[in-house]
């Protein structure tokens, strides 16, 4: 390897750690900024390779099939546009929580708390149930979060505050998986609309030159109502 290339590497890793950081310390409440989305995907198309295949750095196989479901259900294909997962959504959330502890342990807990749910409910995991089972799953935890949000309006950086340690002793029994769910809807949706399969659903073309790319506001709101398990149903 050139000393160009490894320069060009540690970059991108370096770029990327900040990225994975500031969507960390945003929350779900921020929408990511387009421009570093953009080079969030642009790493994952250097991932893939010449091959077109993405190999898992974060997940096991287990989960990247769990995040593939649950970005396909927030941000299903239709008969204009593919998928959160045409759009490289799970690559896109695995390459951020491989550069973030934070991030990583959202998913790592939340995935557990996911797949422990299901048991209990149906005697499956999440991808081992059917789809009615999974929508039931996920029709339950927007219902509460809007039952939550209903009772008690979030202050200003506290509401995700205890969300890495996964202790629900003060909330209700579906908690966890309200703030976890709540992060891979955000994520997989900031994926979606900033790809080219969301930009060109959209039909945003951009302008061509990322130094100035921009996403309008209601680009973002059509990929949020586009899911069906939108918080705003």
């Amino acid at each position: 390897m050139s000393s160009v290339v490894q320069i060009q590497d540690v970059s991108r890793r370096s770029a990327l750690k900040r990225i994975a950081a500031a969507v960390f310390a945003g929350g779900v409440a921020a929408r990511m900024d387009p421009l570093e989305a953009q080079h969030v995907h642009e790493a994952v198309a250097n991932a893939k390779g010449v091959l077109e295949k993405y190999d898992p750095g974060f997940f096991s196989n287990h989960h990247w099939m769990t995040v593939r479901r649950l970005a396909e259900l927030i941000v299903p294909a239709d008969a204009t546009s593919g998928s959160a997962v045409d759009a490289g959504a799970p690559e896109f959330i695995d390459l951020l929580c491989r550069q973030n502890e934070d991030l990583a342990n959202i998913y790592y807990g939340g995935l557990g708390w996911l797949d422990a749910e299901m048991r209990k409910r149906y005697g499956k995991t999440f991808v081992g149930a059917d789809e009615s089972e999974q929508r039931d799953m996920l029709d339950s935890l927007v219902a509460e979060e809007q039952r939550l949000a209903d009772m008690s309006p979030p202050t200003a950086g506290g509401h995700y505050g205890r969300f890495h340690d996964y202790q629900a002793s003060d909330r209700p029994e579906l908690g966890p998986g309200v703030k976890f769910f709540d992060w891979v809807r955000k994520m997989s949706i900031d994926a979606f609309y900033t790809s080219p399969v969301g930009i060109k659903d959209i039909g945003y073309m951009g302008n061509g030159a990322y130094s100035s790319y921009e996403v309008p506001q209601e680009a973002i709101d059509y990929a949020m109502n586009r899911s069906p398990f939108s918080s705003d149903d």
